[in-house]
C-alpha cells in the first residue's frame, strides 16, 4: 500500500529573493495537502497482556500509565483498537505481518505463523534500516520464528539492551521492537496490592512448594470458587504490572529524547491481546480461552512527528493487521505481498474516515477454535470443534449497544446475525488452504522454561 502523491503549487511571487523563499516556505507548511515528511525510525512496543479497561489512559480509577498519558499528548490515542486473537503468537504474527493469522495458515494457531509471513523487519531491513529487537521470549522467541529480519534479537527482561543499541546505531535509521511480558502473569508487581487483604491468595506468584503453587494457581485460573476482595487483589496486582510496563516504556522514550531521537522516531505503543477477570467465565487472571473484548481490545498510542493529528482520540475500530500498512505508507517500505490490514494514515491525520468494514479474531489455545466477526451493529462469535473443525458447537451474538457483552442476542436479531455470518464465511473463504512449508520445529528447554513460567505448560 502507498500513499498516493499530494501536490500543492505555488505562485510565482516577484519579491525579493529571500522573501521569496520565506513566502514559499509558508506556504509549503499551511498547504492541507502537501505530503507529510517521512519519518526517520520506528520504535514499536508491545506490552503483553495489556488491558485498556485497566489503563488510566482509556478511564481507570488507578494512576497507572503516566508515561503513556504524556505520550498520547503529542499523539493519537485508539480507544476501539482490537486484536486478531487471544493469546500472544497469533497475534503478534499478525502485529508484524499485517494479515490475520489464517492469511498465513489455515490453523491460526499454528507454530510457524512468523517463519510463514512476511514480517515487517524483513521490510525494513530492504529498505536499508538496521533491525533489532529485545523481547520476553516465550511465543516471542527465535525458536518460534520472531526472529525473522531482525540482524539483532535478544531475549532479555528489562530496557538496558534496547536502549544500549539505539544509542549505538543512532547515526542509523533503524526499526527497533521491543516486547515485554511486565503486565502478564506471574504478576510480581504488588505496589497496589499491598494495602488489600488478599484472602487465601496471600502467596501468589510469590514461589513456594510446587503444591503451594499448584493450589493457588486452581484458586485463580482454573475456575475455583474466589470471593470479591480476593478478585480485587489479583486485580490491583495486574494493575501494578501495567504500571511497571508503563515506566519501562518511560525509559525508552526518555532515552530516544536523550540519543535527541524524539522527532525523527515514530512511537507505536500497543498490545497483542488483553485479561479477562472473571467476566465471561469463572477463570480469572487467564487469556487464550474466549474472543471476548475483554481479551480482544487492546491499546494503540501511535506518535509520528512527521504528521499533526487534528484529534488526539479516535474512536473508529481498528486492528493490529493496520499497524503494517501504515507503517507501509509513512516510510515508503515495499508494499509487496498480501496484506489484510488497511492505512491508517486518515485517521491518524484528521480522527475520522468513511471506512465501514468488519474486523475478525480467531485462534483460541485451549477448547472449541472461537472465530469472532465484529461489526458496526454487533459481534457474532462461532465456536467450532476442535477436532472437526466443520463442526460448529455454539454461536453468541452481542448488538453494538451491549459494550459489556452479556445479552447474547443469538436468534433474536435475524439481521445482524446473517449480516455477519455472511463476513465471517468470506473471511474464512479467504483463508490459507495449505500449511506452511516451513518445517515445524522442536521446542528447546530454555523456551519451555520460559512457557512454563508464563503459565502455558506446566
Amino acid at each position: 500500500m502507498t500513499v498516493p502523491k499530494r501536490r500543492c503549487s505555488i505562485g510565482r511571487m516577484r519579491i525579493p529573493a529571500v522573501l521569496a523563499l520565506v513566502a514559499t516556505a509558508l506556504a509549503m507548511t499551511a498547504c492541507p495537502n502537501a505530503d507529510p515528511p517521512r519519518p526517520r525510525n520506528l520504535l514499536l512496543v508491545s506490552l503483553d497482556t495489556m488491558s485498556p479497561a485497566h489503563m488510566a489512559l482509556y478511564g481507570h480509577d488507578r494512576d497507572n500509565t503516566p508515561t503513556l498519558d504524556r505520550l498520547a499528548e503529542s499523539g493519537v490515542v485508539f480507544t476501539n483498537a482490537y486484536s486478531t486473537s487471544s493469546w500472544t503468537l497469533p497475534a503478534h504474527a499478525s502485529l508484524l505481518s499485517g494479515l490475520y493469522p489464517t492469511s498465513i495458515a489455515p490453523d491460526a494457531t499454528d507454530r510457524r505463523l512468523y517463519r510463514a509471513s512476511t514480517l515487517l523487519s524483513e521490510r525494513f531491513a530492504r529498505h536499508g534500516h538496521r533491525t533489532a529487537a529485545v523481547v520476553g521470549g516465550g511465543f516471542v522467541s527465535k525458536e518460534y520464528g520472531a526472529d525473522t529480519g531482525f540482524e539483532s534479537f535478544e531475549e532479555k527482561t528489562g530496557v538496558d539492551a534496547a536502549l544500549r543499541w539505539i544509542e549505538e546505531h543512532r547515526e542509523e535509521p533503524f526499526f527497533f521492537f521491543f516486547h515485554t511480558y511486565a503486565p502478564h502473569t506471574p504478576y510480581r508487581d504488588r505496589r497496589y496490592a499491598e494495602a488489600l487483604p488478599p484472602g487465601r491468595l496471600e502467596g501468589i506468584y510469590r514461589g513456594g512448594t510446587k503444591r503451594e503453587r499448584k493450589r493457588l494457581h486452581s484458586l485463580v485460573h482454573d475456575g475455583r470458587p474466589v470471593d470479591e476482595s480476593e478478585k480485587e487483589f489479583v486485580r490491583a496486582l495486574y494493575d501494578g504490572g501495567i504500571a511497571r510496563a508503563d515506566e519501562m516504556v518511560g525509559l525508552l522514550v526518555d532515552g530516544l529524547e536523550r540519543l535527541g531521537l524524539a522527532d525523527s522516531t515514530v512511537v507505536i505503543v500497543t498490545s497483542d491481546h488483553g485479561e479477562e477477570f472473571w467476566q465471561h467465565t469463572k477463570r480469572g487472571a487467564a487469556h487464550g480461552h474466549t474472543l471476548h473484548d475483554e481479551l480482544l481490545r487492546v491499546p494503540l498510542v501511535w506518535r509520528d512527528p512527521g504528521l499533526t493529528p487534528t484529534t488526539s482520540r479516535v474512536d473508529a475500530p481498528v486492528s493490529l493487521i493496520d499497524v503494517v500498512p501504515t507503517i507501509i505508507a509513512r516510510f515508503g517500505l515495499d508494499s509487496s505481498g498480501q496484506l489484510d490490514g488497511v492505512d491508517l494514515t486518515p485517521l491518524l491525520e484528521r480522527g475520522t474516515w468513511s471506512v465501514d468494514r468488519t474486523l475478525f479474531a480467531e485462534g483460541t489455545r485451549v477448547g472449541d477454535h472461537h472465530t469472532a466477526a465484529i461489526g458496526s451493529r454487533g459481534k457474532l462469535i462461532e465456536l467450532r470443534d476442535r477436532q472437526t473443525p466443520g463442526t460448529v458447537t455454539g454461536r453468541r451474538l452481542y448488538l453494538a449497544a451491549d459494550a459489556d457483552e452479556r445479552d447474547d442476542r443469538t436468534g433474536t436479531s435475524p439481521d445482524v446475525e446473517r449480516e455477519l455470518d455472511r463476513d465471517l464465511a468470506r473471511h474464512r473463504a479467504g483463508a490459507a488452504t495449505s500449511a506452511p512449508s516451513e518445517v515445524e520445529r522442536p521446542i528447546g528447554e530454555e523456551t519451555r522454561r520460559r512457557l512454563r513460567e508464563l503459565g502455558y505448560v506446566e
